[in-house]
């Protein structure tokens, strides 16, 4: 029987040891012909890619939210590593177009499908940003037309000076405005005051608007809404509110340049959420106001946002966007991809059999997961799109999608790649949910298929998302697979049965870590732990797991051990403990806490 420990295709050990500057040694060589791809293996692997740290995203992909979103330079680290320039690489699960962008930087041809009508939008923009012109001049005529109508609309005065100015932000509780803010350019003070009986009257005031709507689709990620009776999209904006954005998209529609109105679209779109009433009225530091959790919800406490305050401060974003792709894509950008509205489970018929040579994808988690097409209902129906749910590889109990559904669409979204992929060639998939069923779906998927199983790491994160912060069950890291379509010299060692004990298994690893390190953090265990479970899950056909892959099962494990103690908790927002071994003095408190 296998046990859980020592597996050839673990890389955690080398996370001190990311060794990236000998990765453009190995791409030099790669390119040069002097290495074949389909002769690398789990120690090349190691050696050269190294476990991969996240940067911040860079301006091309911080142009518009989309959910679930994986740092660039991990993803154009490996289409370097895993392809050479000219070749084709896929992302059947194309999103925001990372996949497909990052490859054309790095002079690959690249193919993205998506289900998600606003995701090939997206991509198709970002891909023809080097075309952009007259960004700043079409912005410019768009605002100048709005800009002297908005005091009817919003327009308050200072309490101090008396000032006619334009409040940035209105704070509501329920249905009743409660505060004014705004920035007084004679005062020069940032100020807030009680609504007076002119900033109720205007707040109250009723429009006839024109705008894309739609009744309510009670998706997973609208039950909050049909709680609160929200009977259709426009519901979620106050009637000013529509009113300017039905105006703003109605100038925007009349940019002639094809590739500007698209960017300018995206930046309309981005400041959707930050338009309506789902914008909380935190009284902590939480940030700027911003769509946070992934649902649509009307707070008790809200924020009514001035539309084009934050329209333009997100066009500082798509102008940074643009300039930097007119930098970094290839003069012929739109040549070198192609992205299309296609249910990845099906036959793509103009991709012959063994035609990609790189295939990198992030599909959809299942479980409890993001539901993207639900998510992107709003942005679609302001651009005129028509989304195709039903066949949106997903678990959803609220449109009839079970856990079954979900492997079911896996199985033939992979089988479909697997017949793209050349043989000998790669496949890298990010995955992670907190639920071991979700996981066995992709194993399950992917061996079906015939891939092998080389590698798995954890890809670190910059900061954890408001979702991980306040689950302690919320997976913390993502995992990267590196799988090989077989040549025929790669055999595959499966055994009948196993089992993985997740108690025994933490206690094993936070020994290396600690033994390594001198002290381990949760999240860290968690990672190993959620690594050896994969490899070890893969290898056998039943394969049994006692116990659950979460933060809190690591802290449990570990606080009922005599071996290791607690130093102290690293964060306020997720239960991120700092381990030593039982036996050290706590001297090592100021090593722990210099770590952080």
């Amino acid at each position: 029987m296998p046990t859980a420990s020592r597996r050839k295709y673990s890389r955690y050990d080398q996370q001190e040891l990311p060794l990236m500057g000998s990765l453009s040694s190995y791409v030099n060589a790669q390119q040069s012909g002097e290495l074949d791809i389909s002769s690398i293996d789990a120690d090349i692997i190691n050696t050269h890619l190294g476990i991969l740290i996240p940067d911040t995203f860079p301006a091309r992909h911080n142009l518009h939210k989309y959910w679930g979103k994986k740092p660039a330079n991990v993803f154009s680290k490996c289409i370097s590593f895993f392809s050479k320039e000219g070749e084709l690489v896929l992302d059947p699960f194309c999103g925001s177009g990372i996949t497909v962008v990052e490859a054309i930087i790095e002079k690959r041809k690249a193919v993205g499908f998506d289900l998600n009508p606003f995701a090939v939008y997206l991509t198709e923009t970002l891909i023809a940003g080097n075309k952009c012109e007259e960004i700043d001049h079409a912005a410019a005529t768009i605002m100048a037309e709005l800009l002297p109508h908005l005091y009817d609309i919003y327009g308050s005065r200072c309490i101090l000076c008396g000032a006619e100015v334009i409040p940035r932000s209105f704070g509501w509780h329920k249905e009743e405005l409660v505060s004014v803010r705004y920035n007084c350019t004679k005062c020069k003070k940032k100020l807030e005051h009680l609504p007076t009986d002119e900033d109720l009257r205007k707040a109250s005031a009723q429009y006839e608007v024109s705008c894309p709507d739609m009744e309510m689709y009670y998706g997973w990620e609208m039950q909050k809404l049909k709680r609160r009776k929200i009977e259709k999209f426009s519901d979620l904006f106050t009637p000013r509110n529509l009113l300017v954005l039905s105006r703003l998209w109605s100038l925007i529609s009349q940019v002639e340049d094809e590739v500007c109105q698209r960017f300018l679209k995206l930046t309309f779109t981005a400041n959707l959420a930050q338009s309506s009433r789902m914008i909380a009225d935190y009284k902590e530091n939480a940030g700027g106001p911003s769509w946070k959790i992934n649902c649509y919800w009307l707070p008790a406490d809200w924020q009514e946002l001035n539309v084009l305050h934050y329209f333009k401060n997100r066009l500082v974003r798509t102008k940074a966007a643009v300039n930097e792709l007119k930098e970094v894509l290839p003069d012929n950008a739109a040549n070198w991809g192609k992205v299309l509205i296609h249910d990845s489970r099906k036959k793509f018929a103009s991709l012959q059999d063994n035609s990609v040579d790189y295939i990198l994808t992030d599909p959809p988690y299942g479980g409890e997961g993001i539901q993207y097409g639900e998510l992107s209902m709003l942005w679609n129906l302001w651009l005129g799109f028509h989304e195709d749910l039903d066949a949106e590889v997903a678990f959803n109990p609220y449109r009839n999608k079970s856990e079954v559904d979900y492997a079911a669409g896996l199985k033939k979204v992979f089988a479909e790649a697997y017949r793209l992929l050349k043989p000998g060639r790669w496949m890298s998939v990010t995955f992670n949910n907190k639920d071991i069923k979700v996981w066995n779906s992709l194993i399950s998927a992917c061996k079906d298929s015939g891939f092998e199983l080389v590698v798995v790491a954890p890809i670190r994160r910059s900061a954890p998302s408001l979702t991980e912060s306040v689950m302690t069950k919320a997976p913390k890291s993502d995992v990267l697979i590196h799988f090989r379509k077989p040549d025929g010299s790669i055999k595959r060692h499966v055994f009948s049965k196993g089992l993985f004990n997740v108690f025994d298994e933490t206690l094993r690893l936070t020994h290396e870590i600690v033994y390594k390190k001198g002290f381990a953090h949760s999240s860290d265990i968690l990672d190993a732990l959620t690594v050896e479970w994969f490899t070890f899950q893969y290898s056998v056909e039943n394969g049994k797991t006692d116990g659950e892959l979460t933060l809190h099962t690591v802290n449990d494990v570990l606080a009922q051990s005599s071996q290791f103690k607690c130093l102290h908790k690293i964060s306020k927002q997720i239960d991120e403990k700092f381990w030593i071994h039982a036996n050290r003095g706590d001297a090592n408190h100021e090593i722990a806490v210099n770590t952080d």
